[in-house]
């Protein structure tokens, strides 16, 4: 009994000393002062509105901290595409940076004290504030201009390759400086493209710094790209000054050009190389220009629409007149030719032909050629059309009222006629008037010169002549070189003509 009345006391006793230890430490934590985050806040600032290419001043300098001292860093969160502008003293309380683009840039000032950070945005809108110069590096990404003035929205200070799209949308007005343009281009693995489409409301200028002939370069077409379209478009003032360049250069490119005005420049207007394609071309006025509105390849005259364009009102002084389609290959040997299943065919522009080489039907390939009425065709000296091999095919198709010129430029013998040696049952002239052939001896085994030559000794040829006038010749209206000739001839004239009418 003895022994368990003493173990109550001991029992009682760890008790309370359990609860002298827990009462200690509760008091000594109530004791120490207790440590309050700082309270900090990230001011950027307002919105700012500038214009492009002025530094712009980022003050965080009102951000604030209840206790110790801030660290500071700017970041750009987004900016208008193209643009490469970036801060400046990023991690100060104030920082900087140009904007080089107009549109938004979303800009977030971070702050942080002791552990604790905050953040606050600003957006700075740029704008510009005249027109936005182009860089003179070539253009690698699409790029889209759009109309931002009442004026002049891009100057262009150099000639600019293009070999991504250049997309220009309708009311844009482009500057150029003196030698400087575009040169599109679709080179290995470039994609370079034009796309300019205007509207009869908001056309697309391109025009030059200087309000004169020559001013700038030119739009150079070295692309195939069927993206290339010019609408509602106005070019002028370019050719160089001293006129040796078009205002469009197509050399083995594609562009559909429609409802635009080419105008006041130094040289040709446009010019369209052998192996390019302008399909689509329509309702174009070529005017005022101080050379011939279209210099074109003859396999590509018969992409234009007639009289459904304009080329009057071109000259380069007084009494200078150059309303006529030059019509010139740049052949080293001044030919060009008329290939292919399909017919090409000339309709009347409502301006003369200028032919300045040897055109040949056939002779390569298979070729076909029809001249529909009104169509007038001048022809430099020693040259004419040239219809033979591969069953190739010449169509002259006046009528009565609309007849087909053929003429020389400085009077009787100054170009050399037609010559043909084909047996194709679509060979013929109609209500034609051919004058001043005869300038020298063409095709095989001739003796004379005519305005129309048939045939060699061998050879199958097959025409007819109705409702015909031959004059003026230097030489014979007709003469033939031998052969099998089946020649029909109905109404026709002689008039002028310095040897027989007929030769053999």
């Amino acid at each position: 009994m003895t022994f368990k009345n003493m173990a109550y006391p001991v029992i009682i006793l760890g008790f309370f000393t359990g609860s002298l230890i827990l009462s200690s430490c509760e008091k000594k934590d109530e004791d120490e002062p207790q440590v309050e985050p700082p309270i900090v806040t990230a001011e950027a600032g307002s919105d700012i509105q500038t214009e492009i290419n002025q530094q712009v001043s980022l003050d965080g300098s009102g951000s604030s901290t209840s206790v110790g001292s801030l660290t500071y860093f700017w970041e750009l969160i987004s900016s208008p595409d193209q643009s490469t502008a970036a801060i400046t003293d990023a991690t100060s309380a104030v920082a900087s940076f140009t904007p080089d683009v107009d549109g938004e840039y979303n800009i977030r000032l971070n702050v942080l004290s002791d552990t604790v950070s905050r953040s606050d945005n600003i957006t700075v809108t740029a704008i510009a504030s005249g027109p936005i110069v182009l860089s003179c590096s070539d253009i690698n990404e699409e790029m889209t201009l759009e109309n931002k003035f009442d004026g002049v929205d891009y100057y262009v200070p150099c000639m600019i390759q293009v070999n991504a799209g250049l997309i220009i949308e309708p009311g844009v007005t482009i500057e150029f400086a003196q030698e400087a343009g575009f040169e599109i281009q679709d080179y290995d693995d470039w994609e370079g493209y034009i796309s300019a489409v205007g509207t009869a409301q908001d056309s697309i200028r391109f025009t030059g710094e200087i309000k004169s002939e020559g001013a700038w370069n030119q739009i150079l077409m070295n692309s195939s790209d069927l993206r290339n379209t010019m609408k509602y478009c106005i070019v002028e003032y370019a050719g160089n000054s001293d006129g040796s360049e078009a205002a469009i250069h197509l050399d083995d490119a594609k562009l559909e050009l429609q409802n635009s005005l080419i105008q006041g420049n130094s040289s040709y207007g446009m010019f369209v190389d052998n192996r390019s394609n302008i399909s689509g071309f329509a309702n174009n006025t070529f005017t005022e220009n101080m050379s011939y509105p279209l210099h074109i390849a003859a396999n590509k005259v018969a992409q234009l629409d007639g009289q459904g364009s304009s080329y009057t009102g071109n000259t380069s002084g007084v009494e200078e007149y150059w309303d006529e389609i030059y019509v010139f290959s740049n052949s080293i040997y001044e030919r060009g030719y008329i290939t292919g299943q399909e017919t090409h065919v000339w309709n009347d522009p409502g301006v003369p032909f200028f032919v300045n080489e040897l055109i040949y039907v056939g002779e390569t390939d298979e070729g076909s050629l029809r001249i529909m009425p009104g169509c007038e065709v001048s022809f430099g000296q020693n040259f004419g059309f040239w219809v033979d091999e591969y069953n190739a095919s010449l169509q002259i198709t006046g009528t009565a009222d609309n007849k087909v010129i053929l003429r020389g430029r400085y009077g009787q013998g100054s170009w050399n006629g037609i010559y043909l040696n084909t047996n194709n049952v679509e060979n013929s002239i109609e209500h034609a008037v051919i004058t001043d052939g005869g300038q020298e001896i063409v095709g095989h085994w001739f003796d004379n010169p005519a305005n129309v030559n048939l045939g060699y000794s061998g050879g199958n040829i097959r025409l007819s002549l109705n409702n015909v006038a031959l004059n003026n010749s230097g030489g014979c209206a007709i003469a033939e070189g031998g052969g099998d000739i089946n020649l029909s001839l109905n109404n026709v004239t002689y008039s002028g003509n310095a040897g027989n009418d007929y030769c053999n």
